[in-house]
This record gives C-alpha cells, structure tokens and sequence, in this order.
C-alpha cells in the first residue's frame, strides 16, 4: 500500500536465505534480486527525481555486508523506462536505473513468498 513500510528482513547463512519475517521465503527471487544488485549501474544522472520518500511509494533496501557496511539504495517513481534513484554510496546524487529488477518488487509486497 502507498506510503505504508513492510520490512523484511532476509539474511544469507550457510549458502541459503532465510527470514523470520516471511517463512515462505522464495529464495530465487532473493537471490535474482541480490545478484541484480550486484551489477546495478547508473543508467544516467539527473539534477533530481520523484518519488523519493517512502510517503511517495519508494521502494527502500538496505544491505548490510559482512563487514558491517551498509549500503542503501532508494528507488523511486517511474521516469519512462527508469525508476529515480538515490544511493549512499553516490550522496547527493539522482540517477535513472532500469525497470526490470523493481518492477515485480514494487508492485507486491509478497513478491518473495512461495
């Protein structure tokens, strides 16, 4: 629902994906989803964007690595083929990424169950 936070929590152990939040948890998507992130690119930046808040809709994801580090990344409101993004890693910045590893993330908060 707009504007509304579902969290979930996911963790990688021993080769797997879990989470206590979802039990059912459709550990492909999780990982289609990670290895996405993995190669995530900039398509271009922008001087600003939509969507940003989760007010608004945005989509917010938090990865925190074995080291500790977090790396934050919002995905905002459609611009074409392109989501409006923000990053930690790219502060103060605004960038366009595709469509393609949100889409199914943001239309259903129970897009990674079975």
């Amino acid at each position: 629902m707009l504007g509304s936070v579902l969290t979930l929590n996911m963790e990688h152990k021993d080769g797997k994906w879990t989470s206590k939040d979802r039990p059912n948890l459709d550990t492909g998507k999780v990982t289609d989803l990670v290895n996405g992130l993995a190669r995530l690119q900039a398509e271009r930046f922008v001087p600003s964007g939509k969507g940003l808040t989760p007010r608004e809709g945005a989509l917010q994801i938090e990865v925190t690595l074995s080291d500790k580090k977090v790396l934050d990344l919002t995905v905002g409101a459609a611009e074409g083929s392109y989501y409006y993004a923000t990053s930690n890693q790219l502060k103060g910045e605004t960038f366009l990424v595709g469509k393609d590893l949100f889409e199914k993330v943001r239309q259903a908060p129970a897009y990674f169950s079975k």
